[in-house]
């Protein structure tokens, strides 16, 4: 014999007139205001400039869409002192015009930097571009609240290897510009 069974009414229930309780400020009293000062405090410019030197290595993935460079590069720049650079950067696939963007990370025991890369225009399929603008998107440690922007330019050689994927040795300028009074 079957048994029946019971239906049930599903409702929803509006949750916008609540106050939202958050274990953060509770556990730590001092922890709102703590983070709206850090919020508040001004920015400041640094320049980065100097070279830093490693590899690009082609990232397999589909010709429409460009290439992928993933960079893994050290030196040291002014501004930030000795450290790593790793990142990603897209060139231009099978389309009429476009340009060059990634996101490169600055890394060193003080801190981070994230800056937000583009190459200036260019008809695809293109390659990497020997150009690069940077704006500082993020930092932490030492470099927060940095604010720069510049240029990085690119010499590549390209390396006999015994990988799979094509690598280049790079190495990378990094041009600062002015601060905006």
């Amino acid at each position: 014999m079957r048994q029946r069974r019971k239906s049930r009414v599903l409702q929803v229930e509006g949750v916008e007139s609540r106050l939202l309780m958050s274990g953060a400020t509770a556990a730590l009293p001092g922890a709102a205001a703590l983070v709206q000062a850090e919020a508040a405090k001004p920015s400041r410019h640094v320049d980065l400039a100097g070279t830093m030197r490693g590899t690009a290595d082609v990232v397999a993935g589909l010709p429409d869409t460009g290439q992928t460079y993933q960079f893994l590069a050290s030196g040291k720049l002014t501004g930030f002192g000795s450290g790593l650079l790793s990142g990603r950067v897209r060139t231009v696939g099978f389309i009429a015009s476009g340009q060059a963007t990634g996101y490169l990370t600055l890394s060193s025991f003080r801190g981070s930097i994230v800056m937000k890369v583009e190459g200036p225009a260019q008809s695809g399929p293109s390659g990497l571009p020997t150009k690069l603008h940077f704006d500082v998107q993020s930092g932490t440690g030492a470099y927060r609240n940095l604010v720069d922007s510049g240029t990085i330019t690119i010499n590549g050689t390209p390396v006999v290897s015994h990988a799979k994927l094509p690598r280049v040795k790079v190495t990378l300028t990094f041009t600062s510009n002015p601060a905006k009074a």
